[in-house]
């Protein structure tokens, strides 16, 4: 977890993300980071840290899409509830000098498969 409002909450969790990519695990990053002022907002904007890594790291990027979590777990916090969400396999990105491409990329990837099965 990373305390967006630190500033080193942030980097440590960064340092310790590249660490572990350094090692060869994998790591799992929600790119969004936040609950958006607009709930009604399908996705919203990136942040830069995966795509970062990513690029610095020589590490492609695996996109998944998490369908039906905004219905089991609204911004609401009363109103969550035990559910199930599909999850869909978006494909993988190959690393790039472009974490700015990258982010792009992903954004509308996910966005596409959303809005797909939301209309």
């Amino acid at each position: 977890m990373v305390d967006r409002g630190s500033a080193r909450s942030r980097a440590d969790v960064y340092r310790r993300c590249a660490e572990k990519m350094e090692e060869g695990n994998s790591i799992v990053i929600f790119p969004e980071g936040g609950v958006p002022d607009d709930t009604s907002v399908i996705l919203d904007e990136f942040k830069d840290g995966a795509f970062t890594l990513s690029s610095k790291h020589n590490s492609p990027i695996v996109i998944f899409t998490f369908v039906g979590l905004k219905e089991i777990f609204p911004f609401e916090s009363s109103e969550g509830h035990p559910g199930k969400a599909k999850v869909y396999f978006n494909g993988i990105l190959n690393p790039s000098d472009s974490p700015k491409d990258l982010k792009l990329s992903s954004f509308e990837t996910i966005k596409k498969t959303l809005l797909k099965h939301y209309n």
